[in-house]
C-alpha cells in the first residue's frame, strides 16, 4: 500500500499558515499510514541506506514487540559521519537495555585522522551510539502520536512555515514522561546516505562492494 503525507490528515481545529508548502514532519508521515497498520512496523528514512545487519537485528525484536512499547536500533557514531562535511546525528543515552534519551548534536565532522568532533562539546566517542530514525512501533503508538501531534500543532513557533515534528523529539518527550518504553538496540551496519554530493562515489563502491560480496545482489528483481 502507499499513501501520502498531506494536509487533508492534519487536525480539524488547526488552520494552515497562509503560504504553508512543507509537511509537517515525520511523527504526521508514520500517522498518514495509520489505517493501512494492523501489526508491530518498522519506520525508515526512505532515502537512506542502513544495511542488512539493522534489518535483521529490527526484524527479530519486532516479532517480540507487544503493547505500546518500542525499540530503537542504533548505530555507532563513526558509521554514520561524511568526511564531506558536518552533519546532525541524535546522540542516544541507554541504562539497562532502555532508551533514555536521544539528543539532537549538530555540526558533526570527522577529521583526516577519523577523529569525530562537534562544535559545541568536541571530540565525540565514535562508539557512541546514534539514532538513524530505525524504529520500531506497535498500532498502540497511534494514540500518544496523534495526541503528540496536536500538542505540537497547538504550540507557538518562531517559523510557522517551517517548523516540523520529528519521531526523535516526539520519542524523548514521551520517555521523558514515563509514557514510553523503548528498548534499545545496535547494530554495526554502516549507514549510508547523501548529505552531500560528494558523498556519491562513496556511496556507489560501497553498495558495488556489497554486491561483489554477495551481500546483496545486483538487481532484487
Amino acid at each position: 500500500n502507499y499513501v501520502y503525507q498531506d494536509f487533508s490528515t492534519l487536525p480539524d481545529f488547526y488552520s494552515i499558515p497562509e503560504g504553508r508548502i512543507k509537511p509537517y514532519g515525520t511523527v504526521h508521515a508514520v500517522l498518514c499510514a495509520r489505517e493501512t497498520i494492523s501489526e508491530p512496523f518498522a519506520v525508515i528514512n526512505a532515502d537512506d541506506f542502513y544495511g542488512r545487519n539493522a534489518f535483521e537485528v529490527m526484524h527479530k525484536a519486532l516479532s517480540e514487540l507487544r503493547g505500546d512499547n518500542a525499540l530503537a536500533v542504533a548505530y555507532r557514531l563513526k558509521n554514520t559521519v561524511s568526511p564531506n562535511g558536518a552533519v546532525t546525528r541524535g546522540i542516544c543515552t541507554g541504562k539497562n537495555g532502555r532508551l533514555c534519551s536521544v539528543r539532537e548534536t549538530y555540526k558533526i565532522t570527522v577529521d583526516g585522522n577519523g577523529c569525530i568532533y562537534d562544535a559545541e562539546s568536541g571530540r565525540l566517542d565514535g562508539e557512541s551510539l546514534v539514532s538513524m530514525n530505525l524504529w520500531g512501533f506497535t498500532p498502540d503508538i497511534f494514540k500518544k502520536m496523534q495526541t503528540a501531534l496536536e500538542d505540537f500543532l497547538r504550540a507557538p513557533h518562531p517559523d510557522p512555515l517551517k517548523a516540523e515534528y520529528a519521531l526523535p523529539t516526539m520519542v524523548d518527550s514521551l520517555i521523558s514522561k514515563n509514557e514510553l518504553k523503548v528498548e534499545l538496540l545496535s547494530t554495526d551496519s554502516r549507514w549510508f546516505g547523501m548529505t552531500y554530493i560528494e558523498d556519491r562515489p562513496t556511496v556507489a563502491a560501497a553498495l558495488a562492494s556489497k554486491h561483489k560480496d554477495g551481500e546483496y545482489p545486483e538487481r532484487l528483481f
